[in-house]
Protein backbone atom coordinates (compact mmCIF):
# COMPACT_ATOMS: atom_id res chain seq x y z
CA UNK A 1 0.00 0.00 0.00
CA UNK A 2 1.93 3.50 -0.83
CA UNK A 3 0.31 6.60 -0.18
CA UNK A 4 -0.88 8.77 -3.45
CA UNK A 5 -2.43 12.27 -2.73
CA UNK A 6 -3.76 14.05 0.84
CA UNK A 7 -5.91 16.89 0.41
CA UNK A 8 -6.90 19.15 3.26
CA UNK A 9 -10.17 21.57 2.22
CA UNK A 10 -9.80 22.75 4.68
CA UNK A 11 -7.97 21.43 7.80
CA UNK A 12 -6.36 23.71 10.43
CA UNK A 13 -3.97 26.42 8.73
CA UNK A 14 -4.28 24.85 5.18
CA UNK A 15 -7.39 26.28 2.96
CA UNK A 16 -7.36 24.18 0.22
CA UNK A 17 -3.80 22.46 -0.85
CA UNK A 18 -2.79 18.73 -1.93
CA UNK A 19 -0.17 16.93 -1.42
CA UNK A 20 1.16 14.06 -3.85
CA UNK A 21 3.51 11.30 -3.02
CA UNK A 22 5.71 9.26 -5.84
CA UNK A 23 7.51 5.94 -5.50
CA UNK A 24 10.19 5.59 -3.08
CA UNK A 25 11.04 7.49 -0.23
CA UNK A 26 9.59 10.81 0.47
CA UNK A 27 10.60 13.97 2.40
CA UNK A 28 9.00 17.02 3.68
CA UNK A 29 10.87 19.84 4.67
CA UNK A 30 10.48 22.78 5.15
CA UNK A 31 10.95 25.39 8.36
CA UNK A 32 8.89 26.18 11.53
CA UNK A 33 4.89 26.02 10.78
CA UNK A 34 5.03 25.23 7.04
CA UNK A 35 2.43 22.60 7.48
CA UNK A 36 4.43 19.36 8.27
CA UNK A 37 2.65 18.73 11.22
CA UNK A 38 -0.67 19.72 10.05
CA UNK A 39 0.06 17.26 7.19
CA UNK A 40 1.23 14.71 9.80
CA UNK A 41 -2.24 15.14 11.77
CA UNK A 42 -4.15 14.86 8.67
CA UNK A 43 -3.07 11.47 7.95
CA UNK A 44 -3.46 10.11 11.32
CA UNK A 45 -7.06 11.47 11.40
CA UNK A 46 -8.31 10.51 7.93
CA UNK A 47 -6.76 6.79 8.98
CA UNK A 48 -7.77 6.67 12.04
CA UNK A 49 -10.48 8.88 13.97
CA UNK A 50 -14.25 8.10 13.07
CA UNK A 51 -16.65 11.06 11.99
CA UNK A 52 -19.98 10.17 13.34
CA UNK A 53 -18.55 11.53 16.91
CA UNK A 54 -20.77 13.80 19.81
CA UNK A 55 -20.03 17.39 20.05
CA UNK A 56 -17.51 16.52 23.18
CA UNK A 57 -15.86 14.08 21.26
CA UNK A 58 -15.46 16.53 17.97
CA UNK A 59 -13.94 19.00 20.21
CA UNK A 60 -11.55 16.64 22.11
CA UNK A 61 -10.40 15.14 18.87
CA UNK A 62 -10.03 17.38 15.96
CA UNK A 63 -11.05 20.38 17.75
CA UNK A 64 -8.22 22.27 16.86
CA UNK A 65 -8.02 22.16 13.40
CA UNK A 66 -10.87 24.05 12.73
CA UNK A 67 -10.32 27.07 10.72
CA UNK A 68 -8.80 29.84 13.58
CA UNK A 69 -10.71 32.81 11.70
CA UNK A 70 -14.45 30.80 11.89
CA UNK A 71 -15.88 27.86 10.00
CA UNK A 72 -17.57 24.87 11.07
CA UNK A 73 -16.27 21.96 8.86
CA UNK A 74 -12.74 20.30 8.07
CA UNK A 75 -12.17 17.74 5.73
CA UNK A 76 -9.81 15.34 4.68
CA UNK A 77 -9.15 13.08 1.54
CA UNK A 78 -6.93 10.13 0.93
CA UNK A 79 -5.82 8.15 -2.37
CA UNK A 80 -4.05 4.92 -1.44
CA UNK A 81 -2.63 2.80 -4.38
CA UNK A 82 -2.96 -1.17 -3.96
CA UNK A 83 -1.80 -3.38 -6.20
CA UNK A 84 -1.74 -0.76 -8.76
CA UNK A 85 -5.47 0.54 -7.70
CA UNK A 86 -6.49 3.39 -6.03
CA UNK A 87 -8.46 3.22 -2.48
CA UNK A 88 -10.35 6.66 -2.28
CA UNK A 89 -11.28 7.26 1.93
CA UNK A 90 -12.95 11.12 2.17
CA UNK A 91 -13.75 11.89 5.71
CA UNK A 92 -16.14 15.29 6.86
CA UNK A 93 -15.92 16.30 10.51
CA UNK A 94 -18.54 19.30 11.41
CA UNK A 95 -19.10 20.66 14.75
CA UNK A 96 -21.83 19.23 16.72
CA UNK A 97 -22.91 15.75 17.64
CA UNK A 98 -23.06 13.19 14.54
CA UNK A 99 -23.14 15.65 11.85
CA UNK A 100 -19.86 14.39 10.23
CA UNK A 101 -19.69 12.10 7.10
CA UNK A 102 -16.99 9.41 6.07
CA UNK A 103 -16.72 7.48 2.64
CA UNK A 104 -14.65 4.78 1.35
CA UNK A 105 -14.26 3.45 -1.96
CA UNK A 106 -12.62 0.12 -3.09
CA UNK A 107 -10.96 -0.73 -6.58
CA UNK A 108 -13.87 -2.77 -7.62
CA UNK A 109 -16.12 0.37 -6.79
CA UNK A 110 -17.69 -1.33 -3.48
CA UNK A 111 -18.85 1.96 -1.45
CA UNK A 112 -18.82 2.68 2.46
CA UNK A 113 -20.33 5.78 4.20
CA UNK A 114 -20.63 3.70 7.93
CA UNK A 115 -18.06 4.77 9.86
CA UNK A 116 -17.45 1.12 11.75
CA UNK A 117 -17.05 -0.46 8.06
CA UNK A 118 -15.19 2.10 7.24
CA UNK A 119 -12.34 1.60 9.88
CA UNK A 120 -12.63 -1.88 9.05
CA UNK A 121 -12.05 -1.72 5.47
CA UNK A 122 -8.90 0.78 6.52
CA UNK A 123 -7.42 -1.66 8.75
CA UNK A 124 -7.67 -4.68 6.19
CA UNK A 125 -5.65 -1.76 4.20
CA UNK A 126 -2.94 -1.07 6.66
CA UNK A 127 0.55 -3.50 6.31
CA UNK A 128 0.53 -3.59 10.01
CA UNK A 129 -2.10 -3.76 12.69
CA UNK A 130 -3.76 -0.01 13.70
CA UNK A 131 -1.71 -0.25 17.12
CA UNK A 132 2.22 -0.26 15.41
CA UNK A 133 1.10 1.99 12.64
CA UNK A 134 0.29 4.47 15.46
CA UNK A 135 3.24 3.74 17.67
CA UNK A 136 5.76 3.51 14.66
CA UNK A 137 5.16 4.80 12.01
CA UNK A 138 2.94 7.51 12.98
CA UNK A 139 5.20 8.63 16.21
CA UNK A 140 6.00 12.06 16.43
CA UNK A 141 8.98 13.26 17.67
CA UNK A 142 8.08 13.99 21.15
CA UNK A 143 7.17 9.54 21.29
CA UNK A 144 10.61 8.40 20.15
CA UNK A 145 11.43 7.34 23.35
CA UNK A 146 8.25 5.16 23.92
CA UNK A 147 8.31 3.88 19.95
CA UNK A 148 11.83 2.91 20.84
CA UNK A 149 11.03 1.31 24.30
CA UNK A 150 8.22 -0.29 22.38
CA UNK A 151 9.81 -1.63 19.80
CA UNK A 152 12.21 -3.47 22.35
CA UNK A 153 9.64 -4.61 24.61
CA UNK A 154 6.86 -6.02 22.00
CA UNK A 155 7.91 -9.32 19.62
CA UNK A 156 4.75 -8.76 17.49
CA UNK A 157 5.97 -4.77 16.60
CA UNK A 158 9.16 -6.35 16.05
CA UNK A 159 7.88 -8.71 14.12
CA UNK A 160 5.66 -6.18 12.16
CA UNK A 161 8.19 -3.80 11.66
CA UNK A 162 10.88 -6.38 9.93
CA UNK A 163 7.92 -7.52 7.53
CA UNK A 164 7.02 -4.51 6.04
CA UNK A 165 11.40 -3.26 6.00
CA UNK A 166 11.92 -7.00 4.21
CA UNK A 167 9.40 -6.17 2.08
CA UNK A 168 10.39 -2.50 1.30
CA UNK A 169 13.95 -3.33 -0.14
CA UNK A 170 12.09 -6.31 -1.84
CA UNK A 171 10.15 -3.42 -3.53
CA UNK A 172 12.65 -1.22 -3.99
CA UNK A 173 14.92 -3.33 -6.17
CA UNK A 174 16.78 -5.38 -3.48
CA UNK A 175 19.09 -2.11 -2.06
CA UNK A 176 20.16 -3.38 1.40
CA UNK A 177 20.53 -1.35 3.95
CA UNK A 178 23.94 -0.90 3.66
CA UNK A 179 23.78 0.52 0.24
CA UNK A 180 20.64 2.73 1.37
CA UNK A 181 23.57 4.09 3.87
CA UNK A 182 25.98 4.52 1.51
CA UNK A 183 23.81 6.37 -0.45
CA UNK A 184 22.50 8.92 2.02
CA UNK A 185 26.38 10.10 3.36
CA UNK A 186 27.17 10.61 -0.35
CA UNK A 187 23.84 12.97 -0.63
CA UNK A 188 24.86 14.38 3.12
CA UNK A 189 28.35 15.09 1.69
CA UNK A 190 26.98 16.36 -1.58
CA UNK A 191 25.12 19.32 0.78
CA UNK A 192 27.02 19.26 3.97
CA UNK A 193 30.78 18.99 3.15
CA UNK A 194 32.53 21.49 4.73
CA UNK A 195 29.64 23.08 6.56
CA UNK A 196 29.95 23.20 10.55
CA UNK A 197 26.15 22.42 11.53
CA UNK A 198 26.70 23.32 15.05
CA UNK A 199 28.33 26.84 14.48
CA UNK A 200 26.27 27.24 10.93
CA UNK A 201 29.05 28.31 9.01
CA UNK A 202 31.80 27.15 7.28
CA UNK A 203 34.28 25.26 8.54
CA UNK A 204 37.62 26.68 9.66
CA UNK A 205 35.79 29.84 10.05
CA UNK A 206 36.13 30.13 6.10
CA UNK A 207 33.48 32.93 4.88
CA UNK A 208 33.45 34.94 1.87
CA UNK A 209 36.91 36.50 2.33
CA UNK A 210 38.65 33.55 2.56
CA UNK A 211 36.73 31.19 0.83
CA UNK A 212 36.80 27.53 -0.01
CA UNK A 213 37.49 27.17 -3.98
CA UNK A 214 36.91 23.77 -4.42
CA UNK A 215 35.32 20.66 -2.52
CA UNK A 216 32.53 22.20 -0.63
CA UNK A 217 29.17 20.98 -0.70
CA UNK A 218 25.62 22.72 -1.46
CA UNK A 219 25.02 24.36 1.52
CA UNK A 220 28.70 26.00 1.65
CA UNK A 221 28.18 27.46 -2.00
CA UNK A 222 24.48 29.08 -1.36
CA UNK A 223 25.92 30.20 2.06
CA UNK A 224 29.06 32.02 -0.23
CA UNK A 225 26.52 32.89 -2.84
CA UNK A 226 23.97 34.69 -0.20
CA UNK A 227 27.17 36.26 1.26
CA UNK A 228 28.02 37.75 -1.69
CA UNK A 229 24.82 38.56 -2.70
CA UNK A 230 24.57 40.65 0.74
CA UNK A 231 27.62 42.13 -0.19
CA UNK A 232 26.34 43.27 -2.99
CA UNK A 233 23.43 44.54 -1.66
CA UNK A 234 25.27 46.49 0.75
CA UNK A 235 27.35 48.26 -2.14
CA UNK A 236 24.53 48.93 -4.27
CA UNK A 237 22.99 50.63 -0.91
CA UNK A 238 26.12 52.61 -0.91
CA UNK A 239 25.60 53.59 -4.11
CA UNK A 240 22.28 55.09 -4.17
CA UNK A 241 23.00 56.92 -0.98
CA UNK A 242 25.84 58.73 -3.19
CA UNK A 243 23.75 59.12 -5.76
CA UNK A 244 20.53 60.22 -3.64
CA UNK A 245 23.45 63.14 -1.87
CA UNK A 246 24.64 63.90 -5.75
CA UNK A 247 20.51 64.35 -6.59
CA UNK A 248 20.59 66.82 -3.53
CA UNK A 249 23.29 68.90 -4.59
CA UNK A 250 22.26 69.07 -7.92
CA UNK A 251 18.49 70.30 -6.64
CA UNK A 252 20.48 72.60 -4.39
CA UNK A 253 22.22 73.95 -7.20
CA UNK A 254 19.04 74.52 -9.37
CA UNK A 255 17.41 76.34 -6.72
CA UNK A 256 20.38 78.66 -5.87
CA UNK A 257 20.74 79.09 -9.89
CA UNK A 258 16.87 79.79 -10.12
CA UNK A 259 16.88 82.62 -7.39
CA UNK A 260 20.68 83.60 -8.78
CA UNK A 261 18.23 83.98 -12.24
CA UNK A 262 15.16 86.12 -10.45
CA UNK A 263 17.97 88.34 -8.46
CA UNK A 264 18.89 89.08 -12.21
CA UNK A 265 15.73 89.63 -13.62
CA UNK A 266 15.26 91.95 -10.85
CA UNK A 267 18.37 94.16 -11.60
CA UNK A 268 18.72 94.05 -15.52
CA UNK A 269 16.53 97.32 -15.72
CA UNK A 270 18.94 98.97 -13.53
CA UNK A 271 21.87 98.08 -15.71
CA UNK A 272 20.56 100.86 -18.19
CA UNK A 273 21.32 103.62 -15.77
CA UNK A 274 24.38 102.57 -14.95
CA UNK A 275 25.75 102.80 -18.10
CA UNK A 276 24.43 105.96 -18.33
CA UNK A 277 26.25 107.09 -15.16
CA UNK A 278 29.58 106.22 -16.36
CA UNK A 279 29.01 108.51 -19.57
CA UNK A 280 28.04 111.03 -17.59
CA UNK A 281 30.58 110.99 -14.76
CA UNK A 282 33.03 110.53 -17.59
CA UNK A 283 32.23 113.92 -19.03
CA UNK A 284 32.17 115.48 -16.10
CA UNK A 285 35.72 114.51 -15.68
CA UNK A 286 36.29 115.98 -18.89
CA UNK A 287 34.52 119.46 -17.46
CA UNK A 288 36.60 119.13 -14.45
CA UNK A 289 39.66 119.57 -16.77
CA UNK A 290 38.54 122.11 -18.89
CA UNK A 291 37.05 124.62 -15.50
CA UNK A 292 40.81 123.65 -14.27
CA UNK A 293 42.09 125.63 -17.77
CA UNK A 294 39.78 128.42 -17.62
CA UNK A 295 41.18 128.99 -13.91
CA UNK A 296 44.68 129.42 -15.19
CA UNK A 297 43.63 131.63 -17.73
CA UNK A 298 41.42 133.76 -15.47
CA UNK A 299 44.90 134.18 -13.08
CA UNK A 300 47.19 134.90 -16.30
CA UNK A 301 44.02 137.98 -17.39
CA UNK A 302 45.25 141.05 -15.69
CA UNK A 303 48.63 140.81 -17.26
CA UNK A 304 46.54 140.92 -20.56
CA UNK A 305 44.44 143.67 -19.66
CA UNK A 306 47.29 145.55 -18.66
CA UNK A 307 48.42 145.45 -21.92
CA UNK A 308 45.26 146.13 -24.01
CA UNK A 309 45.30 149.21 -22.37
CA UNK A 310 48.92 149.81 -23.64
CA UNK A 311 47.76 148.99 -27.23
CA UNK A 312 43.76 150.66 -27.14
CA UNK A 313 44.65 152.47 -30.03
CA UNK A 314 45.19 148.99 -31.62
CA UNK A 315 42.20 147.32 -29.62
CA UNK A 316 39.42 148.69 -32.17
CA UNK A 317 41.12 147.14 -34.84
CA UNK A 318 41.81 143.90 -32.76
CA UNK A 319 38.22 144.08 -31.75
CA UNK A 320 36.85 143.52 -35.43
CA UNK A 321 39.12 141.29 -35.93
CA UNK A 322 38.22 139.54 -32.59
CA UNK A 323 34.70 139.82 -33.78
CA UNK A 324 35.50 138.38 -37.27
CA UNK A 325 37.40 135.48 -35.24
CA UNK A 326 34.72 134.91 -32.66
CA UNK A 327 32.05 134.60 -35.99
CA UNK A 328 34.19 131.99 -37.03
CA UNK A 329 35.44 130.77 -33.46
CA UNK A 330 30.98 130.39 -33.26
CA UNK A 331 30.99 128.89 -36.41
CA UNK A 332 33.79 126.34 -35.58
CA UNK A 333 32.32 125.67 -32.24
CA UNK A 334 28.85 124.85 -34.08
CA UNK A 335 30.76 122.47 -36.46
CA UNK A 336 32.48 120.96 -33.04
CA UNK A 337 29.48 120.46 -31.26
CA UNK A 338 28.22 118.58 -34.30
CA UNK A 339 31.00 116.53 -34.62
CA UNK A 340 30.84 116.02 -30.70
CA UNK A 341 27.02 115.17 -30.60
CA UNK A 342 28.19 112.77 -33.59
CA UNK A 343 30.63 111.03 -31.54
CA UNK A 344 27.95 110.67 -28.48
CA UNK A 345 25.51 109.51 -30.97
CA UNK A 346 27.68 106.79 -31.79
CA UNK A 347 29.37 105.47 -29.21
CA UNK A 348 25.31 105.59 -27.59
CA UNK A 349 24.21 103.10 -30.50
CA UNK A 350 27.47 101.03 -29.87
CA UNK A 351 26.07 100.83 -26.41
CA UNK A 352 23.06 99.88 -26.99
CA UNK A 353 24.07 97.20 -29.36
CA UNK A 354 26.37 95.96 -26.66
CA UNK A 355 23.08 95.96 -24.29
CA UNK A 356 21.46 93.75 -26.97
CA UNK A 357 24.04 91.21 -27.23
CA UNK A 358 23.99 91.44 -23.33
CA UNK A 359 20.32 90.65 -22.93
Amino acid sequence: MNIRLVRLHPFAGVRDQSFKFKDGLNVLLGPNEAGKSTLFQALYHVLFTPTSLTARQVENEVGRFFPVGGGDVIRVDLTLQLEDEDVSIKKTWKLGTRQGSAQLILPDDSEFINDEQIQQQIDTLLPVTPATLKTIFLSDQSGLQETIKQMKDDPQVRGELGSVLRKSVMETGGVSVDRFRELIESRYEEYFKRWDREQKYPENNRGIANRYTTGTGKIVEAFYEKEQTRIDHLKALEFEEKLDAINEQISESKLKYQEKDKEYERRRPLKKGVQQRRTKELELRNSEQELATLRDINKQWPVFEDRLTAIDPEIEKADQQIEACRNELKKAEEKQKVATLRERVRKINKLREEVEAAK
